[in-house]
C-alpha cells in the first residue's frame, strides 16, 4: 500500500501550504540516477493541517530494523484529488 509519509521532524518544522505525492515508476530500485524521459505518477496531495493530525508511525529502515523516527501517513486513496490542488492553492496565494 503506498502512503504519503512525511517525517515528524519536517512536518513540524515546515509548514507548506501543502505535500503532493508523486510515485516515480523506476525499473532497478538501486538506481542513483533519474533520466529524461521517467514515468512519474502525480497521486494527489494533503494540507500541512492533515498531515499534522494524521497518526504517526516509525515505518522501519531499508535494512529491517527501526528507522529512529516516526512518520505521519495519509494513503494515496486518502489524499485530494490533484485536480483540486490549482484552485486550493490559488485561494491560499495572494
Amino acid at each position: 500500500r503506498l502512503n504519503l509519509l512525511v517525517r515528524e521532524d519536517y512536518a513540524r518544522n515546515r509548514k507548506p501550504k501543502c505535500y503532493v505525492q508523486v510515485i516515480i515508476s523506476i525499473k532497478n530500485r538501486y538506481v542513483k540516477d533519474i533520466y529524461p524521459g521517467t514515468m512519474a505518477y502525480i497521486c494527489g496531495f494533503a494540507t500541512s493541517d492533515e498531515v499534522d493530525n494524521s497518526p504517526l508511525r516509525d515505518w522501519g529502515s531499508k535494512f529491517g530494523r527501526s528507522g529512529g523516527y516516526r512518520c505521519h501517513y495519509i494513503s494515496v486513496k486518502n489524499l485530494r484529488h490533484i485536480s483540486n490542488l490549482k484552485s486550493y492553492l490559488s485561494e491560499r496565494i495572494k
